[in-house]
């Protein structure tokens, strides 16, 4: 059984969520902090050569995408059905 999978039935078991959130914002957060580190990083060199100037935009994607899954998620059937689209979302001016 995956951990997370043991911490929501657990919660459940308890009858509070308050573990299972923790962790999971922790995570995430750890995520978006170090992806974010990565593409400011590479984004203050990404003028110094061609080859910089790929890193950039490669930890940009990674980060943006990330990210973007983790607030697809959050949405859940509502940003695959489109209504992500009539409700204004976390930084929607972002488009491929």
């Amino acid at each position: 059984m995956e951990p997370i999978i043991a911490l929501a039935d657990g919660a459940l078991d308890s009858g509070s969520v308050d573990e299972l959130v923790s962790k999971i914002t922790a995570h995430i957060s750890r995520g978006i902090h170090e992806r974010f580190a990565s593409a400011l990083q590479k984004k203050r060199r990404a003028n110094a050569n061609v080859a910089a100037g790929r890193a950039y935009v490669a930890a940009y994607i990674e980060c943006v995408h990330y990210i973007e899954g983790i607030h697809g998620a959050a949405m859940g059937s509502e940003a695959q059905e489109g209504a992500v689209e009539t409700q204004p979302a976390i930084g929607s001016s972002h488009h491929h």
